[in-house]
């Protein structure tokens, strides 16, 4: 796998004449790609992380890529850094004692990654935007009434919910999000100034559940966030209720 100005290459053996066969594996967030090439920032380092299927990419402008081989089709997520990441390399300092990654950074440190949930004791930032879902109505206007989100977590976590409908359409803009207390146990409101819109959310049980107030033909939904302390979770699934209202013709 390397990199060139078409994106991400993969070159694999084959059967065929010629015996190797060469694909691109970037072109979903090829924008990005392009982006980087027109403001001139290139790359300054790429790491393989064998136990997570993973090739990594530095570019110098403290950005950086995730490409995960362990499905079926790549899977690419941008990440970004506080001070850009000048050096890479990864290995196993003692025999059985598992892969460690360390990158040489701007600033003069050698950091070890993948080591502990915050940068050095300072807040990690990420958000997940979905995609467009019409749910396979594309020509009919809904009322959209709850999203549940059901989480795998060791410990309690901080998750804020935001959305927009109809393409963010100026002329239908999706209404803010209400605070509501709940019993412990469940889902419980926490304000932050960050993010005005949204609506954070502390899950304890494995489900999410954001009450929306949306009205049109598809919906976005936004997940945020912010900590320094949080073990690793994941989002594995994504459920939406909606009532149908009127075609759209």
């Amino acid at each position: 796998i390397y990199l060139d100005e078409g994106g991400l290459r993969r070159l694999s053996t084959t059967a065929a004449f010629g015996d190797w066969r060469m694909g691109t594996i970037s072109q979903l967030v090829e924008p990005l790609f392009r982006a980087k090439r027109d403001a001139g920032v290139t790359v300054a380092a790429s790491l393989k992380v064998k136990g997570k299927d993973q090739y990594r990419l530095f570019f110098t402008d403290g950005t950086g890529i995730i490409l995960y081989l362990g499905r079926k089709n790549p899977e690419i997520m941008p990440i970004r850094f506080p001070s850009p990441i000048q050096c890479a390399c990864s290995g196993e300092m003692s025999e059985g004692a598992g892969e460690r990654m360390f990158v040489g950074s701007e600033d003069g440190h050698v950091y070890e990654i993948d080591k502990g949930p915050s940068f050095d004791g300072g807040v990690v930032q990420a958000y997940m935007r979905l995609a467009w879902n019409n749910t396979r109505a594309p020509s009919q206007e809904k009322r959209f009434i709850k999203a549940t989100v059901e989480t795998d977590s060791v410990s309690d976590m901080a998750i804020g919910v935001t959305y927009h409908v109809d393409y963010s359409a100026t002329a239908n803009l999706a209404g803010e999000l209400q605070s509501y207390a709940v019993p412990a146990g469940s889902p419980a409101f926490m304000p932050i100034t960050d993010f005005n819109s949204i609506d954070w959310q502390q899950p304890s049980a494995g489900l999410l559940e954001a009450y929306l107030d949306g009205l049109g033909r598809n919906i976005a939904i936004t997940l945020v966030t912010e900590h320094t302390h949080e073990e690793p979770h994941t989002l594995a699934a994504l459920t939406m209720n909606y009532s149908p209202r009127r075609q759209l013709r």
